[in-house]
């Protein structure tokens, strides 16, 4: 009894003392501003929020953005549908970012539907490709898809189309958890902070706990905006760019509870990069770990842009110290005497006719080094 009623009188103060920190913060942190980012991830009818992936395509889903129709199968890809694989069929898992996807080209004439055509007009057996790029993904996205649906497709062959997103700032990102906290963790920190820690439920039920973490966030975010932090983008020899505008959202003080936007002045490069080099290396790693696991033979795609040079990274090295099957994409998408405008809409997106060269590329790597054998690498 005596024990008890001395532990009584120790926790006693201690629990008023914080109940007093909490109303206070209640009250102190009511109208406090908050910094947000404005994701570039896809907002429309065919995306979801995703605790596992951060968000995904909606199975059986529609919508059509600037003269091009989006239409999700009903296992989630933008591909025709995926059945029971059939004995003799060849089977292609296409993993990537919004180029994988098709951004801003009919379904179609993305290189995984136009890979599929090439390839069956020239097999004995069946091929299928299955298309399961989503716009700003990052490779940490495409290995966790791999690893909760790959194995559910039998893939004989597992194509990687990732590079720009890994190196982007996490501002790009779509979903919720984009303030403070979220932009200084990269894509596989936040999904690990989302899941399993502590902090993640603290910050849901304490005000004091959240008012501190996101001052501690301000001031590294602080710290970074005035260095001369080098642009990510350097590593894969691309210049710098503007994306994820980020803004504070700020409460209106009034009865209505509104929130207004102001713009702040903060540069991309004092928040998180969605994927550090040491994490771009583990990925690679657990997705050949995958396909061995599974059987499946797996083809790295070294991506290439707009504005791209043909470059070394942690891709191609990795490729080379394990030896995996690499498809250079410099080659076919910046052909000698071809404007790249014939190429590229934008900075990152190939038109149709990148498509349809990629696709043919691919077409002819894939038949002379994967599904008939061979050597272990191209240059185009």
């Amino acid at each position: 009894m005596n024990r008890f009623k001395y532990v009584l009188i120790m926790f006693v103060p201690l629990l008023v003392l914080g109940s007093l920190v909490e109303i206070a913060a209640r009250i102190l942190t009511s109208n406090e501003s908050q910094l947000v980012a404005r994701g570039l991830g896809a907002r429309d009818k065919t995306s979801e929020s995703d605790v596992e992936l951060g968000w995904r395509l909606v199975p059986n889903s529609t919508d059509e953005r600037d003269g091009w129709n989006i239409r999700i199968n009903g296992t989630g890809q933008r591909s025709p549908e995926v059945g029971p694989k059939e004995p003799g069929e060849f089977r292609i898992l296409s993993l990537g970012e919004s180029t994988t996807f098709g951004a801003f080209v009919p379904q179609s004439a993305t290189y995984s539907a136009r890979l599929e055509s090439l390839l069956n007009a020239h097999q004995d057996r069946k091929v299928t490709v299955i298309n399961a790029g989503v716009s700003a993904y990052s490779s940490f996205q495409s290995l966790r898809y791999l690893e909760l649906y790959g194995h559910e497709f039998q893939p004989d062959v597992v194509l990687f189309y990732h590079e720009v997103n890994d190196y982007l700032p996490t501002a790009i990102r779509q979903g919720s958890w984009m303030d403070e906290i979220g932009l200084l963790k990269t894509d596989k920190e936040l999904y690990g902070s989302r899941l399993y820690r502590l902090d993640a439920r603290l910050l849901e039920l304490s005000y004091f706990y959240a008012w501190l973490s996101r001052t501690i966030a301000r001031d590294r975010i602080a710290d970074l905006n005035r260095s001369n932090r080098e642009n990510p983008l350097s590593e894969i020899l691309l210049p710098d760019i503007r994306v994820g505008i980020i803004d504070k959202v700020e409460d209106h003080g009034d009865a209505t509870g509104e929130r207004r936007r102001v713009r702040s002045n903060l540069r991309p490069s004092a928040v998180g990069q969605r994927v550090s080099e040491t994490e771009r290396l583990e990925i690679l790693e657990e997705l050949e770990s995958w396909c061995a696991k599974h059987g499946a033979q797996l083809v790295l795609i070294h991506p290439s842009y707009r504005d791209s040079i043909r470059h070394e990274c942690v891709l191609t090295e990795f490729a080379a110290e394990h030896d995996v099957k690499t498809f250079e994409a410099y080659g076919v998408l910046h052909p000698d005497g071809v404007d790249v405008s014939e190429m590229f809409r934008d900075r990152f997106h190939p038109t149709v006719r990148g498509h349809d060269a990629l696709a043919r590329g691919l077409a002819r790597f894939l038949t002379e080094h994967v599904i008939l054998g061979g050597r272990s690498s191209e240059s185009n």
